[in-house]
């Protein structure tokens, strides 16, 4: 179904709905919502409400959206009547489209971002928060990503039951471009972690032929509550969870609860330890044999280079004196053990 500027509509999935404030491709619209707010949705996922029928009567209902709202889609249904649409106009809302690349499903080139983190060249399934603001809220955008030179025929699989896997995407990708294949609710996810990706090149000329690939898809839900996971690289725009499907093995970086929680630890010990107040060298630290534990050697010639001049008593008094210091010392440390030799 088409729709056009200022279109009252109600939505199919879920309660509300509101007006159409632009057409952006023949199955994708803007509606303005009882929020304020504009976003994007598939025609299909859209009633046309206007009481001409029975059934579009029984589904019209009011919403509350702000009356300078009201106003302003008036004024834009009005230049949108008055307006035809030529072929340029045409063009220019589809390359607008293009340009919004989280919302366009297709097959969009890429564009490389030299500034942000690198990503060796292959074959990638890219997980897109569409709120870049608050990365763990809101719809997420499933893409494949062909980072490579050569044309890519694919097949892709997800679990979405207890037992059967679903196709979820075939097709070709062309060299360096992304693949949009769908928009998810956040309680979708469960749905779209565990799968399977199969794909071979087509190359014209090489010496060396590329290996076709089957790689298993195994994500944690987890994974997406951990901002850390969410990145930049040179091929997007937007921070995605990134999964290299050319080698499953290399997605050890994405970081599990468990992990985040050591790594939590680790950075709170580190500061603490920062700052603790550093006690000072003990006499005792000189004789450590182990950790907690020390050896000290009493006789005059450990403890002095020139002793030959020293009455017995003198020799006494220091050979006390060291042994209280170093006995003082392991004390204050905290040491386990300490061996005193004098014979």
């Amino acid at each position: 179904m088409k729709f056009k500027t200022g279109d009252k509509v109600k939505f199919l999935n879920k309660k509300g709905g509101g007006y159409v404030t632009e057409v952006l491709a023949d199955n994708i619209v803007k509606v303005l919502t009882e929020t304020g707010f504009e976003f994007r949705y598939q025609a299909k996922e859209l009633i046309l409400i206007e009481p001409k029928s029975s059934l579009e009567k029984y589904f019209d209902e009011d919403f509350n959206i702000p009356k300078d709202k009201i106003s302003e889609l008036n004024q834009r249904r009005n230049i949108a009547q008055s307006s035809s649409f030529s072929n340029e106009i045409e063009s220019n809302l589809k390359e607008k489209e293009k340009m919004d690349s989280t919302t366009f499903f297709g097959e969009l080139k890429l564009i490389i971002n030299e500034n942000n983190n690198k990503l060796n060249k292959g074959l990638f399934l890219a997980y897109i928060p569409q709120n870049q603001e608050n990365l763990k809220q809101d719809d997420i955008t499933i893409s494949i990503i062909n980072y490579t030179e050569n044309i890519v025929y694919y097949h892709l699989f997800f679990k979405k039951s207890s037992r059967y896997f679903e196709n979820a995407g075939v097709g070709k990708i062309s060299p360096y471009s992304r693949l949009n294949l769908c928009s998810i609710e956040r309680k979708e996810l469960l749905g779209w972690l565990i799968g399977n990706f199969q794909a071979f090149f087509v190359v014209d000329k090489a010496k060396i032929i590329p290996p076709s690939i089957n790689s298993d898809i195994n994500l944690k839900l987890s994974y997406f509550d951990i901002k850390e996971n969410y990145k930049s690289s040179n091929i997007l725009s937007e921070k995605a969870i990134l999964v290299y499907l050319n080698d499953v093995f290399k997605n050890d970086e994405l970081i599990a609860p468990e992990e985040e929680a050591k790594k939590d630890y680790k950075i709170a010990l580190e500061k603490k330890l920062e700052s603790a107040p550093k006690k000072p060298k003990q006499l005792i630290d000189n004789h450590k044999i182990a950790m907690h534990k020390a050896e000290v050697d009493l006789h005059i010639s450990a403890l002095r280079k020139d002793f030959s001049e020293l009455k017995a008593g003198e020799i006494i008094s220091i050979q006390r004196k060291y042994f209280i210091d170093t006995l003082e010392g392991a004390i204050v440390n905290n040491y386990k053990e300490v061996i005193f030799i004098h014979v």
